[in-house]
């Protein structure tokens, strides 16, 4: 199995990306809300004393990118935020 390389961009023609990258790209950049919380589920909270596990699953292509990026860019950690507002309701 070869891996390749993966430049992560921020918007099309991101100029951090290689050269090679940029020039011809023809990436589109659409705003879709709702779109990975339709992909998202979360499974039955655990509450155990004062502890409570929550698990919240999404299946998204690139989903883990999305998530930790590669920058700071503001949105990264939507998954932890996620989970975090879950945990604060069961309290």
């Amino acid at each position: 199995m070869t891996l390749t390389a993966v430049d992560l961009a921020d918007r099309p023609r991101d100029p951090s990306l290689p050269l090679h990258q940029r020039i011809n790209c023809e990436c589109q950049s659409v705003i879709m809300p709702g779109v990975i919380a339709a992909a998202t589920r979360a499974l039955p909270t655990h509450v155990r004393g004062s502890k409570v596990k929550a698990v919240v699953e999404v299946v998204f292509p690139r989903i883990a990118e999305a998530e930790f990026g590669a920058n700071d860019t503001p949105g990264l950690h939507f998954l932890s935020l996620a989970g975090s507002l879950v945990m604060a309701r069961r309290r």
